[in-house]
Formats: C-alpha cells, structure tokens, sequence
C-alpha cells in the first residue's frame, strides 16, 4: 500500500524512509521512548496555527523546541495561536503527530533554521502508523518555505 506522502515524493524522485510505528506516537518523549531506530536529534514537528483573521500558517522545527510567539510576530506581523485538536482534525483531517507538512494546502510553511542543521529529519507522514524520515536537503524539493528563526530551545 502507498500513502499519499509517497506519490508526491516518489513524483518527486525524492529517497525517502517510511517507518512503520507500533503506535501512535505525538510528543518528543513518545519518539524517544517507542522507536528506537531513529536518533531523537533528528525529530521534527509540524504546528499549525493561526490568526484572527483564519489565516493559517504552519511551522516545522525540531521537536524538542518551542515556538516563541514573539519571534513569530516579528516574522508574521500579527498574532497567532495553535490551531485546538477539533481545528486541526477539520482543517487538515489529522490528528497530533501525523501532520506532514507536504500535504498541507493554502497554508504558508516556515521553517525554523535549526531543521536545516540536520543532515536527516523524521516527521509525520499524514498516517498515524508511520514516519517519514528523509534527508533535510531535499525539503525544499518538496514545499516552498521561508527559513525563520521562531524556535526555542
């Protein structure tokens, strides 16, 4: 069986590792603690948000990281919020931890430098099952995205 992620990524000739999961993971400490062979370090998460206006935006970084809302509003221009569990599910049909950034549509993506740090990143694949692990040079063949500093340590 292919998953949606794969068509565009195999349109794309992109390589690319899909992980099978033995359960749903969403946190950091979830991926730290049930897949072991994956280094942490390469994590990654998609938030999505948005303003006042119902405009969203989503934000890739490191797992372990933050969004700090304060950089975000120099970066935006406006205030944000995280979109709750029921937005989400609407908007994207996803719940935590499957978001994959490369099936989001009409949302503008930044990501956080420190993801372009890593030579691999693992994120969601827009399936609870699996993961998607891929090298981070090849982000950018996939979605257009602005390179920010909006994270936290």
């Amino acid at each position: 069986m292919i998953i949606e992620v794969e068509k565009i990524l195999r349109e794309k000739s992109i390589d690319y590792k899909l992980m099978k999961l033995s359960r749903r993971v969403v946190s950091h400490e979830d991926v730290k603690k049930y897949i072991k062979d994956i280094n942490p370090e390469n994590d990654c998460k998609t938030i999505l948000t948005k303003d006042k206006e119902g405009n969203q935006f989503a934000f890739f970084l490191r797992e372990m990281m933050k969004i700090d809302f304060s950089k975000v509003k120099k970066v935006i221009g406006k205030k944000i919020r995280i979109l709750s569990y029921e937005e989400l599910k609407k908007s994207t049909g996803k719940k935590p931890g499957e978001v994959c950034p490369f099936l989001l549509k009409n949302t503008k993506i930044y990501a956080d430098k420190r993801v372009l740090k890593r030579d691999i990143i693992d994120f969601g694949s827009g399936k609870s099952n699996f993961g998607l692990q891929m090298f981070t040079k090849d982000l950018h063949k996939v979605i257009d995205f602005e390179i920010v500093d909006i994270a936290n340590e």
